[in-house]
């Protein structure tokens, strides 16, 4: 009898232990059914040659240039007005027409005086020959060693003397084998807005060259910049104006103080034009524009010298 109980109790025992087991299975189960396994999310890495954006490229850029720290604009725009204002000042002791531009070529200052309005060029114009032929030469059709067929010297030199000694006959000879119009659709090109070529050099037309101040400025800024077509030709295009031999109140007020390339541009009755500008290679470098219309030269020389001396003290200080 007392086996019988015992045998019973393992069969039951037995029996629990399987009834368990089967309801184990059946909840492992239904779990799996209703919350499938999800793999490991893989992680991605960038592709070492994928393109870093601009934006951020340039971000990290000036963040590493901590030492010298993008002025706030609000501080930009004050300093643009005062400079400004300093040069109109200067000016207002002089009769004539007079437009200046001033760009800062290690910040983003600037300045302007009348900067846009449209002045008698006289020799300034050849800095727009210049810009035809130098895209001509950035495309391939010349090269600056080249000699034009009737001329007696290279492309490159024609453009040295028209610009290092304001030579109109080389000026001339580049406006025929250019054309006028070629040249005047680059100032276009190169989004001059008030820059026109209307005339040969030394001819009585009754019609003139013009351009603006800050057109000039936009020239100057681009050979400096290394964007007068290429680094090349924008090297070559400083050394012209470096070679410069007519000199200036801007020239005289500049020349202890720093190197001066630039370009002038004279003419005499009616319109007494005395035209420089350039670039200012100082401790800031900076581009400093000033046309002057309707003012002789003994009046315009003492006020070039004083709107460089006021511009030259003022980058310097700041």
């Amino acid at each position: 009898m007392r086996n019988q109980r015992l045998m019973n109790c393992i069969i039951a025992g037995i029996a629990c232990f399987v009834v368990g087991a089967v309801v184990g299975i059946l909840v492992f189960s239904a779990q799996q059914q209703t919350t499938p396994n999800q793999p490991a999310s893989p992680q991605v890495q960038p592709a070492s040659n994928a393109p870093v954006a601009e934006g951020n490229e340039e971000t990290t850029n000036r963040a590493d240039n901590s030492s010298a720290p993008d002025p706030a604009p609000a501080n930009i725009a004050k300093y643009n007005a005062s400079l400004s204002s300093s040069i109109q000042s200067i000016i207002e002791g002089y009769d004539g027409t007079v437009s200046v531009a001033v760009r800062d070529l290690v910040g983003e200052s600037s300045a302007s005086v009348a900067g846009s309005d449209q002045m008698v060029a006289a020799s300034m114009i050849k800095l727009l020959i210049m810009a035809e032929l130098f895209d001509r030469v950035n495309a391939g059709d010349f090269s600056l060693d080249e000699y034009p067929d009737g001329y007696g010297g290279t492309y490159g030199y024609l453009c040295s003397i028209m610009i290092s000694v304001s030579d109109n006959y080389a000026a001339n000879n580049l406006i025929d084998i250019l054309g006028m119009d070629n040249i005047n659709e680059e100032a276009a090109k190169l989004g001059l807005t008030g820059t026109q070529l209307n005339r040969r050099m030394l001819e009585d037309t009754g019609v003139e060259n013009y351009t603006t101040a800050n057109d000039v400025a936009l020239i100057l800024t681009k050979i400096h910049n290394g964007e007068f077509y290429s680094e090349e030709l924008s090297s070559v295009a400083y050394g012209y104006l470096a070679d410069q031999t007519i000199e200036t109140g801007a020239s005289d007020a500049l020349q202890d103080k720093a190197v001066y390339a630039h370009k002038t541009g004279e003419l005499n009755s009616p319109t007494y034009v005395r035209n420089d500008g350039g670039i200012v290679m100082a401790q800031k470098p900076f581009v400093l524009v000033i046309l002057t219309n309707y003012l002789e030269e003994a009046s315009a020389k003492p006020l070039m010298a004083a709107v460089a001396d006021e511009v030259y003290a003022t980058l310097e200080a700041n």
